[in-house]
């Protein structure tokens, strides 16, 4: 099955292989042929020699078995890498008594920290305490480090009087006064970049291990989703990405619909077809992605999944009821390989050894 026009030549052909397409009119193919990070064409590797040329890359799937590129729509990677930097966990359903509370207690309880940074509370509690008065409480805490605590929304944050004098100096420095709340944020980084890139490069691996190729934003600050995007960037480098870092407005539409299948996979006791269906094609539809996203079909994203175990009849071990993926690809390229991963693994094992 393939486009119209038979005269389009492909960038790269993949043959040899047990592609499930999720698609009722021809749910597998043997090959599929990509052109511009798009899906051009499937079907037999003869039926798409009309799309092959001499500067065709050709792909051996070595009979394993593609699937299309899973989505990671019920927890946000975003979230899940700024949770390691956040100190306190604040909660929305807590009141200001049991705010400032929890966080006497951890500045008690860690004398020695730089920089408090806490993260969640209702922004609702700004109508019941004013920024002075909340101050003045912060300040009873600590008043030779910054406490800053942001709000679930991200939207507005409380300060004692130290962070206070450092965002009033960084606007003196930069001449820019008031300074957006980004770079007030910015000012207070929870985090190393450094070993932020790595966290933000062991995060994208695992996901490429389940077979994701497209992730969701999450209703997470647009703060951490920026830094989250700037970081990722630099870890990448010129490298291509290796998932589709998707919009904010398809993973609320997505929320209401299947948030509730977070637990079913291993504790209902789904069967491998519905858990694939549900990461593939389900989310596309329920996220009006079905267009770009969802099944191998000609027009959409060149997003797969290789697997060199049947998906389908694989037997779950523990939390894993789908087999690990060898290969993912995304725009038609792959952008992971366990075999080289593990290559790399060793090599910089034995590096490490070496004296």
């Amino acid at each position: 099955m393939g486009l119209q026009d038979q005269n389009i030549i492909a960038d790269i052909l993949y043959f040899d292989g047990k592609i499930c397409t999720l698609e009722d009119s021809q749910p597998w193919a043997e090959a599929i042929a990509c052109k511009d990070g798009k899906i051009l064409a499937f079907g037999s590797v003869e039926s798409l020699n009309c799309h092959i040329g001499d500067h065709t890359e050709k792909i051996s799937l070595s009979e394993n078995y593609l699937l299309p590129g899973f989505i990671e729509a019920l927890h946000s990677p975003i979230y899940g890498f700024f949770e390691e930097y956040i100190q306190l966990r604040l909660y929305s359903d807590w009141t200001i008594s049991r705010v400032l509370k929890e966080v006497d207690a951890y500045v008690f309880e860690n004398p020695f920290t730089d920089l408090y940074f806490f993260y969640g509370y209702d922004p609702h509690l700004h109508e019941e305490i004013s920024d002075e008065e909340m101050t003045l409480s912060l300040d009873t805490y600590a008043t030779d480090r910054p406490i800053i605590l942001l709000s679930e929304d991200g939207l507005s944050a409380w300060m004692n009087t130290c962070a206070k004098d450092q965002v009033e100096l960084a606007e003196k420095q930069s001449g820019n006064s008031p300074l957006t709340f980004d770079e007030v944020l910015s000012i207070f980084s929870p985090f190393d970049k450094e070993s932020a890139k790595e966290t933000i490069l062991e995060i994208t691996d695992d996901l490429c291990r389940q077979g994701y190729t497209s992730v969701f934003e999450g209703k997470q600050p647009a703060y951490f989703t920026k830094t989250y995007r700037q970081i990722s960037a630099e870890a990448f480098g010129a490298e291509e990405a290796k998932q589709r870092l998707c919009s904010l407005s398809a993973t609320e539409a997505l929320t209401e619909s299947i948030v509730g299948d977070e637990e079913t996979e291993a504790s209902v006791g789904l069967t491998p077809k519905k858990v694939i269906l549900q990461r593939t094609k389900e989310a596309a539809q329920k996220l009006n992605l079905e267009k770009d996203l969802g099944t191998i079909a000609p027009g959409k994203f060149a997003d797969f999944a290789v697997f060199e175990e049947n998906p389908f009849t694989f037997v779950p071990k523990k939390k894993n009821i789908l087999p690990d993926a060898i290969i993912t690809i995304l725009n038609g390229h792959v952008v992971y390989d366990s075999e080289q991963e593990q290559m790399e693994e060793l090599f910089s094992l034995m590096s490490a050894q070496q004296f």
